[in-house]
């Protein structure tokens, strides 16, 4: 709703007040005053994603999130919280962090964090599971590069879903079912799944199809139906919209809370909280998604021959630390190719630890044009001590412009390839490339628990079935 908000601003529409008359307030915050940034100051939001439905007998919160904006600096950040956190929560004594807004919703939650963190919020936005999926389906849905086979069958006592590995569009119900989903992970997991969602989300928001194509409506429709905040009159709304303008094309850096998971509660300490924080208020480098980008907006690309030279031996020598993959891969992708009818890739090195998932697949899914596009998903198991598994994958497709490699932070070339290098903060999350109108990628996991160097090694040995 805050990217629309930017849209009719560029475009000279007066929608500032309209919108700001239709937002509800949350009753307990209506008469607090929220500390306003100064004009080109970071604004911190408080996002919940809340679960509020007559039949439940308590409001309860599913998702707890700073979003910070830092115009100056070129940054977004997101820091979300585990639901099982344990916290202090003030009048109450230590708790599950959903607790909090259970006991005094919005207003308590806000207090809740602000003594956690330490850190002062300027505007609280709550939304319910209703809200979300119609905001979704307004936007025309959103392209997920899916890392595993998500399924919990009708009637298991786990919420239902059935959703397959590997990139495709999700829209309303499957979207939430997917980022609600914690069933074999946890909160940490979950709360990074919602992050990488919510990135790929905010790239279907586009100035020009939510002018012209009619989506703005539907989707400001959706935002006021189903969200309560503190946002109000046309000012607030006009700022906050020139802050989300001024930081488009801006990648957001994802940050988490470390912690322990104990059988219940996810314990944090106090030094694990303040490196969150101080990440989120630092923004880490490599976080801005047009901060190597030349003329073309496409990022930087390392091509001269001392360039080129130095990469090849960086990959040679990432190559030489991993692990052989086993025989599996290449007659999957040589089964895929054969499918499919195009190339597929396979990796000959891999992080340790590694195996072949049975969740991989070929498949066919539609694009923006609603025309069937083929491709296939090889998913990677990984160890992970605080999980039961990880999962890290290579991706191919016959659309060779999927969003999903739009405005690479950063290009290398790599033996003749070119690489489109997407970083979340410091972290490498994604390495694509394209070969004969076709696209590839390396996924890191949903915690990016891959190194970079170990996703480059990855990369760059590539081969075709």
């Amino acid at each position: 709703m805050l990217t629309v908000a930017s849209a009719t601003a560029t475009a000279g529409l007066v929608l500032f007040d309209d919108v700001a008359d239709d937002i509800r307030q949350i009753p307990d915050l209506e008469e607090e005053t929220l500390p306003e940034p100064e004009p080109g100051e970071p604004y911190t939001l408080l996002l919940l994603g809340s679960d509020r439905r007559p039949q439940l007998p308590d409001e309860r919160s599913d998702t707890t999130m700073l979003l910070r904006l830092d115009p100056d600096r070129r940054v977004i950040a997101m820091l979300s919280f585990p639901r099982d956190l344990l916290v202090s929560i003030p009048g109450y004594g230590s708790d599950k962090l959903n607790a909090a807004y259970t006991e005094g919703g919005p207003k308590l939650t806000l207090q809740t964090v602000e003594l956690l963190t330490g850190l002062k919020v300027n505007e609280v936005v709550d939304t319910d599971f209703q809200g979300f999926a119609d905001a979704v389906n307004a936007i025309g849905c959103a392209y997920i590069d899916v890392d595993q086979k998500y399924y919990n069958p009708p009637g298991a006592g786990y919420a239902e879903i059935d959703i397959n590995a590997g990139y495709q569009r999700l829209c309303g119900l499957k979207a939430l079912q997917y980022v609600r989903y914690r069933h074999t992970d946890n909160d940490v997991v979950r709360a990074a799944r919602q992050q990488s969602f919510l990135r790929e989300a905010r790239q279907r928001v586009g100035v020009r199809s939510l002018l012209f194509g009619g989506d703005a409506g539907e989707l400001i429709d959706a935002f006021v139906d189903n969200t309560r905040s503190t946002i109000k009159g046309g000012g607030e709304v006009r700022d906050l919209a020139r802050t989300i303008f001024d930081l488009r094309g801006v990648s957001p850096v994802q940050i988490q809370v470390d912690g322990d998971l104990g059988e219940e509660d996810i314990i944090a300490t106090d030094g694990e909280i303040q490196r969150a924080v101080d990440r989120f208020l630092g923004g880490e480098e490599k976080s801005n998604g047009d901060s190597s980008s030349g003329e073309d907006g496409t990022g930087s690309v390392s091509d001269t021959p001392a360039e080129a030279d130095r990469e090849r031996k960086k990959a040679k020598e990432a190559r030489a630390e991993l692990s052989a993959a086993g025989p599996e891969f290449a007659q999957y992708a040589r089964t895929a190719s054969r499918r499919l009818g195009f190339d597929a890739y396979y990796p000959q090195v891999l992080a340790e630890g590694s195996g072949f998932s049975r969740d991989s697949r070929t498949y066919q899914y539609l694009n923006e044009e609603d025309e069937p596009e083929k491709a296939y998903k090889l998913v990677i198991t990984h160890p992970e001590p605080t999980i039961i598994t990880e999962y890290y994958g290579v991706s191919g497709t016959t659309w060779n412009d999927p969003p999903i490699l739009r405005d690479p932070t950063e290009i290398k070339t790599v033996d003749g390839r070119d690489l489109l290098l997407f970083y979340s903060g410091s972290r490498l999350r994604l390495v694509g490339w394209k070969d004969g109108g076709n696209s590839y990628w390396v996924s890191n996991s949903l915690l990016a628990s891959l190194s970079d160097r170990e996703m480059l090694g990855i990369a760059t040995s590539m081969a075709k079935a």
